[in-house]
């Protein structure tokens, strides 16, 4: 594809944050680079507290960057 469109062209991974107990249900996604957002009306709907937020955080960014290791392998991001 990058050959076709002579142009660049990278992987930018995300992954969901589940809510504890109902992992399908997001309440926030993290991707490459360190970008997360959080859904605040399900986590205080909820009652997902801070220390949750960070901990399942830290353990998705470990999958994801996992992930683009086994993808991007020793190539840097462009």
């Amino acid at each position: 594809m990058a050959r076709a469109l002579r142009a660049p062209l990278d992987i930018v991974l995300s992954r969901k944050l589940g809510v504890p107990g109902q992992e399908e249900l997001a309440f926030g996604a993290i991707a490459t680079g360190g970008t997360r957002v959080l859904d605040r009306e399900i986590i205080e709907a909820i009652g997902i507290s801070e220390g949750q937020i960070e901990q399942i955080t830290a353990k998705v960014k470990k999958e994801l960057e996992r992930r683009e290791n086994l993808y991007r392998g020793a190539q840097p991001p462009l």
